[in-house]
């Protein structure tokens, strides 16, 4: 998937290359602390709930039950740092939904950030349906049209913007899912 390579050769702007592809499959386990505390703290009422969530980051990140499906350390290290990548992408989204709602604004940046998810891992862009749900059903005056056009313009132009990979990977499965 594109954009966590993509984010590997913008690095090297701003520090050696050899560090860049180093840094870059590992720093997500220290940005999904930070992400999920910034999205929760976005979604939740409560103060309490941030910290808590973030926390709850750390028995999956160090977790050393699989190595190669994705998201925690050890896989992170076995090269599949992509999964982490997109729910990093799929939290920031989801408090941004939650702010372009609250704020009554157009989506433009949760798209930008669903867009990212799916250009960042597949599978976890399965997950999106189940997170914009639980945004709407965050949000205690969910009712108006005007929310819920803001709630369907931001999936809508997520599909959009990354249609370029979704189409082709969709298109060629048959060929690809048996190989």
């Amino acid at each position: 998937f594109p954009l966590p390579l993509l984010m590997m050769t913008l690095l090297p702007l701003f520090m050696p290359t050899g560090l860049a592809f180093n840094l870059g499959p590992i720093l997500p386990v220290f940005v999904l602390p930070g992400a999920i505390w910034w999205s929760v703290r976005r979604i939740s009422l409560s103060r309490n709930v941030a910290p808590l969530s973030a926390a709850a980051t750390l028995p999956f990140l160090f977790n050393e039950g699989y190595s190669m499906w994705g998201g925690n350390a050890l896989s992170l290290l076995a090269g599949q740092f992509a999964h982490l990548w997109a729910v990093i992408w799929m939290f920031i989204g989801a408090g941004l939904l939650t702010d372009d709602l609250r704020l009554k604004r157009f989506p433009w940046r949760s798209a930008l950030a669903f867009a990212a998810v799916c250009m960042s891992h597949a599978y976890i862009m399965l997950c999106l349906p189940a997170v914009f749900l639980g945004v709407l059903l965050s949000i205690p005056h969910r009712k108006t049209r005007h929310l819920l056009s803001i709630w369907l313009g931001s999936g809508v132009m997520a599909i959009l913007l990354s249609i370029w990979l979704l189409l082709p990977m969709v298109l060629n499965a048959k060929w690809t899912t048996p190989f």
